[in-house]
């Protein structure tokens, strides 16, 4: 595959992601999943506190508007009780039948990473800096 076709392919991913992005920052239904809401959870920087995470994630597995839930980490780790309880939280959200994706940024290694573990689908660019559980 040439690199234009890849370049392209990751373009098209982004744009994707960014008008999800965009309709659920703005609380509007996705056009590509029918009725209901995608659920939005940032982890961002060090992980240190996973309290209001949590608390959000329980917010969204129990609300009926909710379709899906979109992670978004850029984070190198921190704390392993923080990290166990987020993906603890994205575990239970997805017995309750909340598909769970996770989206790599630019970093998503130890805690950043075992999070996005707990989803149905990991998806990272490929220069992404993944991995690095202890």
């Amino acid at each position: 595959m040439s690199t234009w076709k890849v370049v392209l392919i990751i373009l098209g991913a982004c744009a994707f992601i960014g008008i999800i992005l965009g309709l659920v920052s703005r609380g509007l239904e996705s056009p590509f999943l029918g009725s209901g809401n995608i659920g939005y959870v940032e982890v961002k920087g060090v992980i240190r506190n996973s309290r209001k995470v949590v608390e959000w994630i329980d917010k969204l597995s129990e609300s009926s508007s909710i379709r899906a839930i979109l992670v978004r980490i850029d984070s190198p780790g921190g704390g392993v009780a923080p990290s166990q309880e987020i993906y603890d939280a994205l575990k239970r959200a997805r017995e309750k039948g909340k598909p769970v994706v996770a989206s790599i940024g630019s970093l998503g290694a130890s805690g950043g990473y075992y999070i996005a573990c707990a989803a149905d689908k990991i998806v990272a660019d490929p220069g992404s800096v993944t991995g690095s559980i202890g």
